[in-house]
């Protein structure tokens, strides 16, 4: 067990998106209303895919982020695929990186 518990699992599944199950407890402010689960489409290159290393860093790195500037979860998770999306399209984490 986590101390303190999540308020929410993000597993990711590539090319098939993800989804979210919420932790016990209140909801965090930034989840959707209502809901305690859900799911996500994986967000389309925007070029053909080369390498997937560091795809699923980039993923974080755009939901931390989306989180961090109260997107809410499901922009948050948008924005994420997005970002794991567009490393695909480069060689290795860094040589492909989402801008908006």
């Amino acid at each position: 067990m986590l101390d303190p518990e999540p308020r929410v699992v993000v597993t990711t599944h590539g090319a098939d998106g993800g989804e979210w199950t919420a932790g016990p407890g209140e909801s965090a402010p930034w989840m959707p209303a209502g809901a305690r689960s859900g799911a996500w489409a994986a967000a389309s290159p925007p070029g053909p895919p080369v390498d997937a290393y560091g795809c699923g860093d980039s993923f974080a790195g755009g939901l931390t982020y989306g989180l961090a500037a109260e997107l809410g979860l499901e922009r948050a998770l948008a924005l994420g695929a997005r970002c794991g999306a567009a490393c695909l399209t480069g060689r290795g984490p860094y040589a492909a990186q989402y801008v908006s």
